[in-house]
């Protein structure tokens, strides 16, 4: 019975020593396949990274090349609507003018008899004449003329 014992612990103890071997080697292992997986991820990382990098490089000249386009757009839409406010200027004291001018015409033309009243007529041949009131009160020249009425 002691060499079954003996045999029994023998192989308990080349169990426990094989187990052990085994625990050491799968630990050994995974700590190699963890490190692969860590260098493959930071492989991975970094080409990553530089595809990004390189993905900006070419993407910046079709930015810049939108954005001064947009630039360009606005600044021109802004010379124009310039340009119109400077034309809308002159236009509107040119106007100012040319009122300034006809107000004085009116008073000088007031003050000249601009008071007359113009009608239309129809005379015996049915053809129509522009006519004035006239002042008989005011009296007769010797050529024929007489005052119109409001002057």
């Amino acid at each position: 019975m002691s060499k079954i014992l003996d045999l029994a612990k023998r192989f308990e103890q080349t169990s426990s020593e094989q187990a052990k071997d085994t625990e050491q080697a799968v630990a050994r292992e995974f700590k190699n396949h963890e490190k692969r997986l860590t260098d493959l991820l930071n492989e991975n990382e970094r080409a990553i990274s530089s595809a990004i990098r390189e993905q900006n490089k070419r993407l910046l000249p079709i930015m810049l090349k939108t954005w001064s386009i947009v630039a360009i757009a606005i600044i021109t839409t802004l010379a124009i609507a310039w340009g119109i406010l400077v034309y809308q200027s002159h236009r509107i004291i040119s106007n100012l003018d040319e009122i300034a001018s006809q107000e004085a015409r009116i008073a000088l033309l007031t003050e000249k008899g601009g008071k007359i009243e113009l009608q239309n007529c129809i005379d015996r041949k049915n053809r129509k004449r522009l006519c004035i009131p006239m002042n008989k009160d005011a009296g007769t020249w010797g050529n024929g003329l007489m005052v119109p009425m409001g002057y």
